[in-house]
């Protein structure tokens, strides 16, 4: 938690974090919570405003492995968030996963194939430009996430692909990309990018965003795509290995 003010404004903060993990070859548990608070009051002559922010999510994944190629398993999620337009939200979709490459070989490549179907519903805090204020809704999604790790560097890319089932309109295809490439020696390239082609945002309100709300980013607005991209460089002096632990100061 945290304050901190001055004579025409204050704010307040809080955020919170739970997470609990077990790993072992033949079973996964991943379960993480996290909630957040923040508030912003301004006192001027001609202004007073209090302006709000608080989401919260949780999350679950419980994994079996079936061989060397196959896993199935359930993902467990729900939300909280005023800039996605929504109260409560939480789904359950159970899936499966193909590896073409066995799963010992993780730390050099992997090339896995998932699918998911599952169930989701929603709450939302004003009514959708669907005009909803609540619903349940059925999805799936399939991915290909390829992985390399070699001398020169290492390789991460996956594709997703989404749509609601009652309106195959309503979809999404991500694409992502991690290329980290050793140039000489310590000398290395980094870039990332991602795109989404966006046709899902079911939830948007359907009244317009304010001016604040816009500028402070306090509401999710309408879009048909999101894009990144980065580009930088690191370079490490010395020895890459050290079995040196030296907790002093």
């Amino acid at each position: 938690g945290s304050v901190n003010g001055e004579e025409s404004s204050t704010d307040y903060s809080y955020s919170a974090e739970l997470g609990a993990n077990r790993v072992t070859p033949d079973l996964k548990l991943n379960f993480a919570f996290d909630y957040s608070y923040a508030e912003r009051r301004i006192d001027l002559e001609t202004l007073k405003y209090t302006d709000i922010s608080k989401s919260g999510n949780f999350y679950g994944l419980i994994v079996k492995s079936i061989n060397d190629h196959w896993s199935y398993g359930l993902f467990l999620s729900g939300s909280q968030s005023m800039y996605g337009n929504l109260d409560k939200s939480w789904r359950a979709a159970p899936a499966i996963e193909y590896n073409i490459f066995p799963y010992e070989e993780t730390s050099r490549r992997d090339f896995r194939l998932l699918y998911m179907a599952g169930y989701r519903h929603n709450d939302y805090d004003e009514e959708t430009i669907y005009y909803k204020t609540e619903e349940d809704l059925s999805y799936e999604s399939f991915s290909l996430e390829f992985d390399l790790k070699t001398t020169w560097g290492s390789l991460s890319s996956n594709v997703n692909a989404s749509h609601y089932f009652h309106d195959f309109d309503l979809n999404r295809l991500t694409f992502y990309n991690y290329i980290y490439l050793r140039v000489h020696e310590g000398l290395s390239l980094i870039i990332t990018g991602s795109y989404s082609a966006i046709h899902d945002q079911i939830t948007l309100p359907r009244r317009d965003a304010s001016p604040e709300e816009v500028l402070l980013q306090r509401k999710e607005l309408s879009t048909t795509y999101n894009y990144s991209f980065s580009l930088g460089f690191t370079y490490r002096f010395g020895s890459r290995y050290s079995n040196v632990i030296n907790p002093r100061f």
